[in-house]
């Protein structure tokens, strides 16, 4: 037993471990070591050295880069949903910046849904017509001349109607009034008081 074991710490003590590199890893190795002007230079050497080597030009290898990018497995839906994605990051990003009452409106009224195109279209233009505090300076008819009158209301309520309530107005008077009867808890005659009451 004493003889196996010895012969076991014999062989234990005489093995050694080698690692041998395959050729092309060596190579590898040896460019990845090279500076940029070295490796140009060994480049452009065995591209003379060697006529089945080409040099791919830098349409390829970007459109080789682009194709890396994209998943074989992906489909149209998975890009839309990733386009979704950065929509919604570049939104909470513009958010936690300081913006302009009009990139507050427009945001708004850029995810409104069931409406239709045109009182969307209108209410854009209503919205940069607006001054810094949210008042329209000239009618909503001088805003959108070419407007329907049904389609300039709904485009007027739309706006007076997103965040911050009130906009869309002539006045301090009209935006409280406004403001008043968007509230589902307004006690009775608060517009009234408003308009009637409140001095300018």
């Amino acid at each position: 037993m004493q003889a196996i074991q010895a012969t076991n710490l014999a062989m234990g003590q005489n093995q050694n471990m080698s690692l041998k590199l395959a050729p092309q890893m060596r190579m590898m190795m040896h460019l990845l070591a090279m500076p940029v002007l070295e490796l140009q230079e060994e480049i452009k050497k065995k591209l003379e050295e060697n006529p089945a080597l080409e040099e791919a030009s830098s349409s390829e290898v970007l459109l080789s880069h682009l194709e890396d990018s994209f998943p074989k497995d992906s489909t149209p839906a998975d890009w839309d949903e990733d386009k979704a994605d950065r929509k919604q990051q570049f939104l909470e990003n513009t958010l936690t910046q300081k913006e302009s009452l009009q990139a507050h409106l427009l945001l708004q009224l850029g995810v409104q849904k069931n409406i239709d195109k045109e009182i969307i279209e209108t209410a854009e233009i209503l919205v940069q017509s607006l001054n810094n505090d949210g008042f329209l300076n000239i009618s909503a008819k001088e805003a959108v001349p070419d407007a329907e009158e049904e389609t300039l209301k709904k485009a007027v309520s739309l706006v007076q109607m997103l965040d911050p309530q009130g906009t869309c107005v002539s006045d301090y008077k009209e935006s409280l009034a406004v403001q008043a009867s968007l509230c589902d808890d307004e006690p009775d005659g608060t517009e009234t008081v408003i308009k009637e009451h409140l001095e300018e």
